[in-house]
């Protein structure tokens, strides 16, 4: 549910429609492949991850507007033009660091949920800003080692939950052969197949071999296809 409602936060930020963002959420918190991990406590912790990723596009979107010359018209953006103080309070924290700050404590809560998946929202989210920056053509120094920083910080504190298990694992021998990372991984059929004891597969897709347990769903395969379409129409290429 926690899963849901980040996710719906998400879709929120990004599109501004509440409907879509619903259904974001729907999918993102009970797709079929969540279902398949109810054998893994730590495979269906992925909540703080969709918190993170908000108050990161959050911190991003206020950067970006801080920056900007401010409007006549509209002093939104300037610290203390507000008359409350509850007013006030809610200007302080809109601010980028208190943005970035929650989005770093958020991270910090998903490493300690499962840290493979804290491992691999950083790969995410790395390659998320480089594309940004690249695409938005907003290249610079400050940013890059305003990034630089964040990750020595990220390192710092991930450093103590990471440590013993690497301890562990290298005293006890929990090493995974190349063979058995090459016959265990996921093949690209078998993720876009539903599983065996799924109606459509045992109906439709008879011959094909089944999924492993991370078939998204036919209805986000469809949902994805056509929001690619739809944005390549609109000339958003």
């Amino acid at each position: 549910f926690l899963s849901a409602c980040g996710a719906y936060l998400v879709a929120l930020h990004l599109t501004g429609s509440r409907l879509g963002a619903a259904l974001a959420g729907a999918i993102f918190g009970f797709c079929p492949f969540r279902f398949s991990q109810y054998g893994h406590f730590a495979g269906l912790s992925l909540q703080w991850m969709a918190f993170s990723f908000f108050f990161v596009l959050r911190y991003l979107d206020r950067k970006e507007q801080s920056e900007r010359p401010p409007d006549s018209e509209d002093g939104s953006l300037l610290p203390g033009r507000s008359g409350t103080a509850f007013a006030r309070l809610g200007s302080m924290l809109d601010r980028p660091i208190c943005n970035a700050v929650v989005a770093f404590l958020f991270l910090i809560l998903q490493t300690l949920c499962s840290g493979i998946y804290g491992l691999y929202y950083c790969v995410f989210l790395g390659l998320y800003l480089v594309l940004r920056a690249g695409l938005r053509k907003s290249w610079s120094v400050k940013g890059a080692a305003a990034l630089v920083v964040w990750s020595a910080a990220l390192f710092i504190c991930l450093l103590p939950f990471y440590w013993p298990n690497i301890v562990l694992k290298k005293r006890l021998g929990f090493e995974r052969t190349l063979e058995e990372n090459v016959r265990l991984a996921s093949d690209v059929l078998t993720i876009l197949t539903p599983p065996e004891n799924s109606m459509m597969y045992t109906r439709v897709l008879a011959g094909m071999p089944p999924g492993e347990g991370q078939f998204p769903g036919l209805i986000v395969l469809l949902l994805a296809g056509y929001g690619v379409w739809t944005l390549w129409q609109n000339g958003k290429k």
